[in-house]
């Protein structure tokens, strides 16, 4: 079995300088150019199509996020195959604030999984994604196999949540440009380097994260939830996957072969996908794609040969081939929403729990319930801005629908006792100013 596992860890970053600076600045440049489309009599979607707002776009960050040497693309993007993912997008093109870097690339080893075989190897890379919006930054763990069975891919997730020992081999750069695995949207250039390995580390994924060092989470205003619940999980298939394999490989439960017939359905009851040439399940906070290799292939090269037919101006921006194998697990189907839905459902989650920080609520103290007003207004704020940009199946799968209604019902509470607070201080503040006059008028007779 072959595909490509990757595995989400977000956290919080505090609004540091460097992000109010970019934020201010992105606000000023976009006015500026929707102030010259005004000018020019040109329509709003010149924003989303001609190329020079793109390319300075593109330009203005790359100038305030200069990327490491692992970088590989010409924008804001990790890889070559991200920036086409995001570029396809119309409405990514003009209001996308995301950006994402290749933070290490390595080769792991574990002593249950034989990768000793020249076409058995699990390779990962370590990538950050930082949405400037929200303020969510993503360690994404994307590790590319070749050869494993379903059992070893199970037990390839249970070496995250389980905190297992892995020995992890780094790829240290000779030069300055790399590529990720097996990637035929990310080509290694001509006379590159090759990759020297490090010694062995011995550790575990989430204390070798901790130990990157990556400037911008200096500064977490939330910890990691380095449970590791976040998982999308794409795999290469030409034939059917057992209905039990499905199911296993999609909720990593090694008794898959023990699970009840109403069970499995329960849980892949539903294939989300448009397309006869891949398959899409979601539950709870898993994805499962699993590709028809010949017939996806068969789709993008006839999806690519119709684009061909489309004639745009110079001016505008390119059309973007479809995506047909990538490097990174859903990238060309749903990666931008999947990671979408990682950081809402983080944002809700540490409001609406204590599992990321120590949850404080007091009706008592103003400074406690306005304070978590501010926050339940932020997480809403957040969700509504970003309504358009994710996919209504991954959301309910999620659960954040129930989980947004329960905090607009506490944010009704806590409106209710704001007023109420606040009521009463200038009832306090009245009695008092009554008294005083009150006194003044007997003093003066």
């Amino acid at each position: 079995m072959n595909g490509t596992l990757n595995i989400y860890y977000p956290c919080k970053i505090k609004d540091s300088q460097i992000v109010q600076n970019f934020n201010s600045v992105w606000n000023t440049y976009r006015k500026m150019q929707l102030t010259e489309i005004r000018l020019r009599n040109k329509p709003l979607t010149d924003l989303l199509d001609k190329k020079r707002y793109r390319e300075k776009y593109n330009q203005f960050l790359f100038s305030r996020f200069p990327p490491n040497i692992c970088h590989i693309a010409d924008g804001p993007y990790a890889t070559k195959c991200l920036q086409m993912e995001y570029e396809k997008s119309r409405e990514s093109k003009a209001y996308s604030k995301e950006l994402s870097f290749v933070v290490s690339q390595f080769d792991l080893e574990y002593e249950e999984i034989n990768t000793e075989d020249a076409d058995r190897w699990i390779t990962g890379t370590v990538l950050f994604c930082l949405n400037l919006e929200n303020r969510i930054g993503t360690y994404v763990v994307v590790l590319n196999f070749n050869g494993l069975t379903t059992d070893e891919v199970i037990l390839l997730k249970h070496l995250f949540y389980k905190r297992a020992e892995v020995v992890i081999r780094e790829r240290k750069q000779k030069g300055t440009f790399t590529t990720l695995s097996m990637c035929p949207n990310c080509p290694k250039k001509r006379n590159t380097p090759f990759f020297a390995r490090s010694n062995p580390i011995i550790t575990t994924i989430p204390d070798y994260i901790i130990a990157l060092n990556v400037s911008y989470l200096w500064q977490k205003e939330l910890d990691f939830d380095f449970r590791a619940r976040y998982s999308l999980l794409e795999i290469d298939g030409e034939g059917n996957v057992p209905k039990w394999e499905k199911y296993g490989l999609l909720k990593s439960d090694e008794g898959y072969r023990y699970a009840s017939s109403f069970h499995i359905k329960q849980n892949i009851s539903r294939n989300y996908s448009s397309r006869k040439s891949y398959d899409i399940y979601y539950s709870g906070l898993n994805g499962l794609i699993i590709n028809r290799c010949t017939d996806l292939q068969k789709e993008v090269a006839a999806r690519n040969e119709f684009l061909k037919k489309i004639h745009i101006p110079e001016t505008d921006v390119e059309i973007v081939d479809a995506i047909e194998k990538s490097c990174i697990a859903g990238v060309g189907k749903n990666y931008p929403k999947f990671l979408r839905a990682v950081e809402i459902h983080y944002l809700v989650n540490s409001v609406k729990t204590s599992e990321i920080e120590e949850r404080k609520i007091s009706y008592w103290n103003p400074v406690v319930f306005l304070a978590r007003e501010k926050r339940i207004w932020d997480v809403q704020k957040d969700w509504e801005m970003n309504r358009s940009h994710v996919d209504s199946n991954i959301i309910n799968a999620f659960g954040i629908m129930g989980d947004i209604q329960d905090l607009k019902d506490e944010h009704k509470t806590l409106m209710s006792h704001a007023i109420g607070y606040l009521g009463a201080v200038f009832a306090v503040i009245t009695v008092i100013c009554t008294i005083v006059q009150t006194i003044r008028l007997f003093i003066t007779n």
